[in-house]
């Protein structure tokens, strides 16, 4: 979990290049926060999410 993943445009770059790592297969963003998972197999997704 990364918060603050919208707090400035750093903090967005910085997501938005963890999110393209190949070792992350599922990425949640929740505009607050942002949720990864690592698991093999799975085919890389993201989803923005409104709370």
């Amino acid at each position: 979990v990364i918060a603050d993943i919208h707090w400035s445009k750093g903090m967005e770059k910085a997501w938005n290049e963890i999110i393209q790592n190949p070792s992350v297969s599922l990425s949640l963003d929740f505009y607050e926060c942002g949720v990864l998972f690592f698991k093999k197999g799975l085919s890389k997704s993201h989803y923005i999410l409104s709370i």
